[in-house]
């Protein structure tokens, strides 16, 4: 009987744990506000969060990337892919892809780093 109430308490609390464990997970997001128009993004890691806010400010506002995404829509290759949007065509064309996630979001973090680059962090 006081092995079967072990158990019994050993479980307890292993529920209590796991649903603490669950409920109390925290989630940041990333936010950078610029031009009247704000990218966002969220992840239970706050470095995480930041990098994907950087990744969607660079899909939307880097001229060379932006440029990049223009030659290869254009080039046969794009043609064939069927010419599709900038965040589709990332899976398209790993220079593209490298342009946002690498080359621009490691400048937007420095940059966010210095404050030059209004990149905020929020974690619950």
């Amino acid at each position: 009987m006081k092995g079967y109430r072990n158990l019994v308490a050993t479980l307890v609390l292993c529920t209590a744990i796991g649903i603490a464990s669950v409920s109390c997970g925290s989630e940041c997001v990333g936010e950078i506000s610029v031009g009247g128009k704000t990218y966002t993004a969220k992840s239970k890691n706050p470095e995480d969060a930041k990098r994907f806010t950087c990744n969607k400010y660079c899909l939307d506002t880097d001229a060379e990337c932006e440029a990049m995404y223009g030659i290869w829509r254009d080039s046969p290759a794009g043609k064939a892919a069927g010419q599709p949007p900038k965040m589709r065509a990332l899976s398209e064309d790993k220079k593209l892809l490298d342009c946002v996630t690498v080359k621009c979001a490691n400048k937007c973090l420095a940059d966010a780093a210095a404050g030059k680059v209004p990149l905020k962090l929020s974690c619950k």
